[in-house]
Parts: C-alpha cells; structure tokens; sequence
C-alpha cells in the first residue's frame, strides 16, 4: 500500500498541466506618400491586442516592446531576421 501512495503521489507530483489557450497574431503596416508628420513607412505588431513590435522607417530598427528574456541572443536574431522581412515590405510596397 506504500507504494502505491508513493507513486501516486510521484505521479501527482511530476504532471503539469498546461493551458494553451488561444491567441491573436496580426500586423498593421502604413505607407504614406510624401510629407506628413509621420514616418513614410511603420509597422505595428500586436499579439492578443497588445502592441508588442513597433517599426519605424526614419530609423529602421524594431522597437520590442515585450519583457527583457534571458535569451537575448536569440531574440536579436529574431529581429534581424523580421528586419529582413520589414525591408522587403517597404520595398514591395514603393514598387
């Protein structure tokens, strides 16, 4: 009977639940033509409505707005490589 408790509560101990849930992914990206007080061209991420990436062509850099993560480094090349694909946006759009 000890041991039957003993697992059990080894069981109990080592299952993790976890809730994915759903959530919301989109991007709203604006090009204006000629002068304006704003940027020619920017770019909003947002997940679950909350603004999380901000692009702007004045100074092409991606401003995160989510929490510092100790996986710095990958979350550089994440950027680097959505710069990348900001770019080629821009680009397609001033065709």
């Amino acid at each position: 009977m000890e041991r039957i408790t003993a697992l059990l509560f080894l069981l109990q101990a080592t299952v993790t639940v976890v809730n994915t849930g759903s959530h919301s992914m989109w991007a709203f990206a604006t090009f204006i033509h000629g002068q304006t007080q704003f940027p020619e061209f920017s770019i909003s991420g947002f997940v679950d409505d909350l603004q999380v990436l901000y692009y702007d062509r004045n100074i092409k850099k991606i401003i995160s707005r989510s929490q510092p993560s100790s996986t710095k480094g990958v979350e550089d090349i994440m950027l680097l490589g959505a710069n990348i694909v900001i770019e080629d946006m821009y680009t397609y759009m001033i065709l």
